[in-house]
C-alpha cells in the first residue's frame, strides 16, 4: 500500500528518535555479542592470573570480581551514555539548520520518495540497510548511525501499520 506523511521534525521529535536509536543499538545481537565477548574476556583473564598465580579458590575469586568489575564498568558507561545522549542529539539538531524543513515522505512497495523546499530523492528499500519500529518513531537505516525517522504522532496508528507493513514485504532486514 503506498502512504504519505509531513514532517515538520522539533527538536522533541529528534531526540525521541535518537532515543529509540539507542535502544535499538543497545538491544542488537551485536552489541550484546559484543558485551558478553568483553565480560567473558576479562572473567577469563583474572580467573586465568587468580590460578596460575594462587590457586584454584583464588582464580574462582578472580574471575568473580573481573565478572563483577567488567559488569559494573558497563553498567556506568551505559548510564552515562543515557544521560548525555539526549543533550548530544538536541545540540545536534539546533546546528543542523535543514532539519526544521517540512519533511514530505511517500513511500510504496517501490521504495521512499523524500521531498523538502530544497530538494528531492528517491529511494529504494534496497538502500537501506535496516528499519526499527521505536517506541516514538519508524526509524530506517542507511547503515548503523545514518537514519530518517517518521514520528509516531505524525504517522498516526494507521500510518505507522501501513509504513511498517510495507518495510516487512520489502525484504529490508528489521534491526
Amino acid at each position: 500500500m503506498a502512504g504519505e506523511v509531513t514532517v515538520e521534525a522539533t527538536e522533541a521529535d529528534y531526540v525521541a528518535a535518537n532515543r529509540d536509536w539507542l535502544r535499538l543499538y543497545l538491544t542488537s545481537r551485536w552489541a550484546w555479542r559484543r558485551r558478553m565477548l568483553s565480560v567473558g574476556a576479562v572473567t577469563l583473564a583474572s580467573g586465568w592470573v587468580g590460578l596460575t598465580e594462587y590457586g584454584i579458590l583464588e582464580g574462582a575469586l578472580a574471575a568473580a570480581a573481573g565478572f563483577l568489575a567488567m559488569g559494573l564498568l558497563l553498567l556506568t558507561v551505559y548510564a552515562l551514555a543515557l544521560w548525555h545522549f539526549p543533550r548530544r542529539a538536541a545540540r545536534l539538531y539546533r546546528q543542523h539548520k535543514p532539519m526544521r524543513e517540512d519533511f514530505h515522505y511517500r513511500w510504496s512497495d517501490e521504495g521512499l520518495t523524500l521531498t523538502t523546499a530544497k530538494s528531492s530523492g528517491r529511494y529504494a528499500w534496497s538502500d537501506f540497510h535496516q528499519w526499527g519500529a521505536g517506541r516514538s518513531a519508524v526509524l530506517l537505516l542507511f547503515n548503523d548511525n545514518l537514519f530518517f525517522f517518521l514520528p509516531r504522532h505524525v504517522l498516526g496508528e494507521e500510518g505507522a501499520a501501513d509504513l511498517i507493513g510495507t518495510l516487512e514485504r520489502s525484504g529490508v532486514p528489521k534491526r
